[in-house]
């Protein structure tokens, strides 16, 4: 599972305790699709593929919830400060 500090990722994206999950999975363009669920990560799937890979023709959506769920990882993304708030300058140097 991978772990990200997301303080400048906006505190909505924070549930109860400063943490969220999401699935995500890369496409083999290299793009980072990401979604709270499956669901909505077959349907961020579905619209990236007819938008950037339209010459790929389209797949059924049974067989985009079958990639998407052997092809995802969940990632969590956890407020470094509980509630998102903390100092605005955690490190630097010390002013003389």
């Amino acid at each position: 599972m991978t772990t990200v500090a997301a303080r400048d990722m906006g505190r909505s994206r924070h549930g109860e305790g400063g943490r969220s999950m999401a699935e995500a999975m890369l496409c083999g363009c290299g793009k980072r699709l990401e979604a709270p669920d499956k669901e909505g990560l077959v349907v961020e799937v579905l619209a990236h593929r007819s938008q950037i890979h339209p010459a790929a023709g389209l797949a059924a959506e049974e067989q985009v919830r079958q990639f998407v769920g052997t092809h995802t990882y969940k990632v969590e993304y956890v407020a470094p400060y509980a509630g998102g708030d903390g100092p605005d300058e955690e490190f630097g140097l010390e002013p003389y």
